[in-house]
């Protein structure tokens, strides 16, 4: 009988460039559910960082703004019209630079409200693995890729879409061989390819499944054949159109 897809629907996606990140994980010892906690508390910095830059960025607009008044006020007793009107198109430009900053503090409060925050895939896939670590310490599990922008999203959504994506795939495989992540980023966004290594050989659980797909709806993750086993042994995440944020650092 044929195997079920572990995919919904799609097609082929090729691998994109990105920061080094090639890795091969054996993780021993590891401590359950600690990474990504603190990849979480981490964003929170994050988000106070840019919140305080944003905020003195403003006050240095206002600040000149408040100079450019100053000027024009003092123009319009004894000044020239030309001069009032080149101080008129300062004072525009300077309140538009302010409504930039503040649709992006409003983008910024959004985000937080939702619980996003800016994720480097690769650590997120290292941090996963790290918290899987103590389950499934002798099964092997090849990293590859990266992408170049990090992605606006939950790291506890989308690192349960990651585990549960594992888990799927190594029902499938039935726990034999190795595993392989590749990261990528194309025209189309980020995206995780889970692979089991050999033939399918046996059937996630219902149970799985519908959790496996509540939990992509949750984090906003679409399911896609993986190119290179036809979604028998693998799959494809890709995530929400609109989801690229920061550039990262190149280490």
């Amino acid at each position: 009988m044929a195997h079920e897809r572990l995919d919904d629907h799609g097609g082929a996606r090729a691998f994109g460039p990105g920061r080094p990140g090639n890795l091969v994980v054996a993780p021993e010892g590891a401590v359950y559910a600690t990474a990504l906690l603190r990849s979480e508390a981490r964003g929170v910095h994050q988000f106070g960082q840019r919140l305080l830059a944003q905020v003195e960025s403003q006050d240095l607009l206002l600040t000149e703004l408040r100079r450019v008044l100053t000027s024009m006020a003092d123009e319009a007793v004894s000044g020239t019209p030309g001069t009032m009107q080149r101080l008129a198109r300062t004072a525009t430009e300077i309140v538009d630079w302010c409504e930039a900053v503040q649709l992006e503090l409003q983008n910024e409060g959004s985000r937080a409200i939702a619980g996003a925050q800016a994720i480097d895939l690769l650590e997120l896939v290292h941090d996963v693995l790290h918290d899987l670590g103590g389950a499934r310490p002798e099964r092997e599990i090849v990293v590859r890729g990266s992408a170049p922008f990090a992605a606006w999203g939950s790291v506890t959504a989308l690192g349960r879409v990651v585990r549960l994506a594992l888990e799927l795939v190594d029902a499938r495989t039935g726990g034999a061989g190795h595993l392989h992540i590749e990261i990528g980023y194309d025209d189309e966004g980020h995206y995780l390819s889970i692979l089991g290594q050999g033939k399918a050989v046996g059937d996630p659980s219902h149970d799985r499944v519908e959790e496996f797909r509540d939990a992509t709806e949750s984090a906003g993750v679409q399911v896609v054949p993986d190119p290179t086993t036809e979604g028998r042994t693998g799959l494809q995440l890709r995530l929400a159109t609109g989801s690229r944020g920061p550039l990262l650092q190149v280490h």
